[in-house]
C-alpha cells in the first residue's frame, strides 16, 4: 500500500492533478469569455496537459471495481452547447459532423 501512496504524492501526479483542475474550472467559465481569449488559452493549456499526463508515472489498477465516473452526460451536454455557442461559424469540427449526421 505504501507504493500506491507514492504515487498519488509523486510530483508529475501533483502537476498533472493541477493542470487538470485548471483546465477544468477553465472550461466552466468559456462561456463568459471572447472566443479570442478561449482560443488563445486552449492553445497553451491542452499541450501542457498533454505533456503532464504524458509524464504519469506508470501505474496498476488497484482491485476489480470499475473507476467512478464524475462527468455525467448531462454536464458534458451543457459544455458542448456552450462551447459550441463560443465558437459559433468558426466551430468547423461540429459544424461537419452535424452535417454528415443531420444533427
Amino acid at each position: 500500500m505504501e507504493k500506491e501512496s507514492q504515487t498519488i504524492f509523486d510530483k508529475n501526479v501533483i502537476e498533472f492533478v493541477t493542470v487538470a483542475a485548471e483546465f477544468c474550472a477553465f472550461l466552466e467559465r468559456a462561456e463568459r469569455m471572447k472566443r479570442s481569449t478561449f482560443v488563445d488559452t486552449s492553445l497553451k493549456i491542452l499541450p501542457l496537459l498533454y505533456l503532464k499526463a504524458s509524464m504519469l508515472p506508470k501505474c496498476e489498477t488497484i482491485g476489480d471495481e470499475a473507476l467512478e465516473t464524475y462527468v455525467t452526460e448531462e454536464i458534458y451536454e451543457i459544455l458542448r452547447i456552450n462551447l459550441s455557442g463560443l465558437m459559433a461559424d468558426k466551430d468547423g469540427l461540429s459544424g461537419r459532423i452535424r452535417a454528415r449526421y443531420g444533427v
